[in-house]
């Protein structure tokens, strides 16, 4: 979870989704975070995580899903949101 400053403070993060290079962080392309719809906790926390991680560990793109669920799912009710990591020159 990151602090007040948007410094992520745990030891080990597991991201639900990564794509990148290991042992290159120029290759850092995305991190996912996925949320069921009916998860009663808040986005905020997944929101702060995923700006982090774009931002200290160079991931260009981040990427928040919160998946419609149960017998009413519907693809229009999913709801997306992007981060993007600073700008990385030839990578």
């Amino acid at each position: 979870m990151p602090d007040e400053n948007g410094v992520l403070t745990a030891n080990r993060i597991f991201p639900d989704i990564i794509v990148h290079e290991r042992g290159n962080n120029l290759r850092n392309l995305l991190v996912v975070e996925v949320k069921k719809s009916t998860s009663a906790v808040s986005d905020e926390h997944d929101h702060a995580k995923l700006q982090a991680l774009c931002w200290q560990f160079d991931y260009r793109h981040g990427l928040f899903l919160r998946l419609s669920t149960g017998p009413d799912a519907q693809l229009e009710r999913v709801q997306r949101n992007w981060f993007e990591g600073p700008a990385i020159e030839n990578p």
